[in-house]
């Protein structure tokens, strides 16, 4: 779960990249949770590209999306497992350091 994000960022952390990105998990008034990532650094993931990742009936109370050269996650309360294992999914397509 939140493991794999953590992998992630600290694969990246060389002392000046996380300086600059990072990720943001906060709470959001839908209600729900929100995990953004900075993912610009990352060409494997195609971050150039603003695009949906998910839509609600792949997987309910669950949205990815790429904005602005981040992922976006948000889940519904109780689905925040179900968000966080997509988005260390995600992430895996992406080579470390």
């Amino acid at each position: 779960m939140i493991e794999g994000l953590l992998r992630w960022y600290a694969a990246r952390c060389d002392g000046a990249w996380e300086h600059r990105y990072g990720f943001t998990i906060e709470s959001c008034d839908n209600p729900g949770l929100q995990v953004t990532v900075d993912i610009a650094t990352e060409p494997a993931l195609r971050p150039e590209a603003d695009r949906p990742l998910t839509q609600e009936e792949d997987e309910p109370g669950v949205s990815m999306m790429i904005r602005d050269r981040k992922l976006v996650a948000f889940a519904a309360p109780g689905r925040e497992r179900q968000m966080l294992d997509r988005v260390d999914r995600f992430l895996a397509g992406a080579p470390a350091g």
